[in-house]
């Protein structure tokens, strides 16, 4: 993330359905340990969206 201002979130699964949001600041992290395995899109306001799987 670019810059150091709070941004929005947002987590959504591959059928567009939101899973997690919230506020985060450049260098911060974003726990998501509680999300089950699978590929996710992560959106911040203002960043290109990433696109990652997690294997738990």
């Amino acid at each position: 993330m670019t810059g150091g201002n709070e941004r929005p979130y947002a987590v959504a699964d591959l059928r567009g359905c939101i899973v997690k949001s919230g506020m985060v600041v450049a260098g911060e992290s974003v726990d998501l340990m509680d999300l089950e395995r699978g590929v996710y899109v992560l959106r911040v306001k203002g960043e290109r969206p990433l696109r990652f799987g997690l294997i738990k």
